[in-house]
């Protein structure tokens, strides 16, 4: 065979192992392209992990709100073992937090549904974290420090003290069953779906900044967001970036 019938098998071998279905038969040159270019090229590049890569997929899938694809990317993540049903369990509570709980309730079902055509059993809840307002409120403190790697704006409004510091950091970052190396990849994601500029770059400069995700791994993970996000949105995370990794570079604040 030459290289591109090469490619083509590689990229029917890959979408079998993420799906579970044979080449399809009809050719247009959208599936063309979803089997020699996000399959062949995209899927079985180096630099970020099968997981990393369906979790990045699947915040930009459940957020189209399409109720067939969701069904299709969760069974396909669940039935490859890229990720356990504990652990998808809570990405979709890390997906409600930043693209909201509507769109997380279908996801959940989806969720659901596979689940039971796979057969899994739901997951244990974990020990429940203490509930007092002021030691949940410390919680998120130390807890947006340790993630976000600058301090918190001071809690004088309900969306930083019941929503951020009580809840986002207080309870829900920390939870095991899911890594924070993941959770961030879900969130970068998921503000650059928002078109959220500030967020976009806190979030790029704390997992930058933290350590938890190289340079060469969030340039992997641009061009993963750009299959599924589109381009245009792919741009400002490349360009929002590259100005943190200069700033940084510089040995500049994030926000000085």
């Amino acid at each position: 065979m030459g290289y591109r019938e090469d490619r083509s098998a590689l990229g029917d071998k890959t979408l079998e192992q993420m799906f579970g279905a044979g080449p399809t038969a009809r050719s247009t040159p959208l599936l063309n392209s979803k089997r020699d270019f996000v399959g062949a090229e995209v899927w079985t590049r180096p630099g970020l992990t099968l997981q990393e890569r369906w979790l990045i997929t699947l915040t930009c899938v459940a957020q189209a709100s399409n109720a067939a694809e969701n069904d299709r990317y969760v069974h396909g993540a669940l039935r490859s073992k890229a990720l356990t049903l504990q652990e998808m369990r809570e990405f979709v509570l890390h997906f409600a937090v930043y693209c909201g709980w509507s769109k997380a309730e279908l996801l959940d079902e989806a969720v659901s549904r596979a689940a039971d055509a796979l057969g899994l059993e739901e997951p244990a809840e974990p020990p429940a974290l203490s509930l007092e307002p002021a030691e949940r409120q410390a919680r998120g403190v130390a807890c947006w420090l340790s993630v976000m790697t600058f301090p918190p704006s001071p809690p004088n409004e309900p969306y930083t003290s019941a929503g951020i510091l009580n809840f986002v950091f207080g309870e829900m970052w920390d939870r095991p069953g899911l890594g924070r190396k993941a959770r961030r990849f879900v969130t970068m994601a998921a503000v650059g779906l928002n078109d959220a500029n500030s967020p976009i770059m806190a979030h790029v400069y704390a997992s930058l900044k933290s350590g938890d995700v190289s340079l060469a791994e969030m340039e992997e993970f641009i061009l993963q967001f750009a299959l599924y996000a589109g381009w245009p949105k792919a741009s400002e995370m490349q360009g929002c970036t590259r100005q943190v990794a200069k700033r940084m570079a510089e040995g500049a604040s994030l926000f000085g």
